[in-house]
């Protein structure tokens, strides 16, 4: 998702003022452009995905590169998730997970 940028600048005349605003301006811009470059902001939400409990569920992320965390947005009933790190899958395209009871569950995938 990307940010649309706020002009670089509005004009005001010079007073202690404008200056004020001009700094509140500069101090905006760069708290979006941190924010715009989180990793966590560029992710995909994966919804309604089953895992069971019997096996490890690899998950198609659609980021296009190796995914940098994930976290469970909603949780139909009383399971923990983990990733399995013993799975060999491309990280570049999925996410492997366990369960300990099946459930099915909402990702946020960054």
């Amino acid at each position: 998702m990307a940010l649309q940028r706020p002009p670089r600048h509005v004009l005001v005349e010079d007073k202690p003022v404008a200056r004020d605003f001009q700094q509140t301006q500069d101090n905006t811009e760069n708290i979006l452009k941190a924010v715009s470059e989180s990793s966590i902001v560029g992710g995909h939400l994966v919804v309604d995905e089953d895992l069971l409990s019997a096996s490890t569920v690899l998950i198609a992320h659609k980021l296009g590169r190796a995914f940098q965390g994930w976290a469970v947005t909603d949780k139909q009933g009383d399971a923990r998730v983990w990733r399995d790190t013993t799975s060999t899958a491309d990280t570049k395209l999925f996410l492997a997970l366990k369960c300990s009871a099946d459930v099915t569950v909402d990702l946020w995938i960054f």
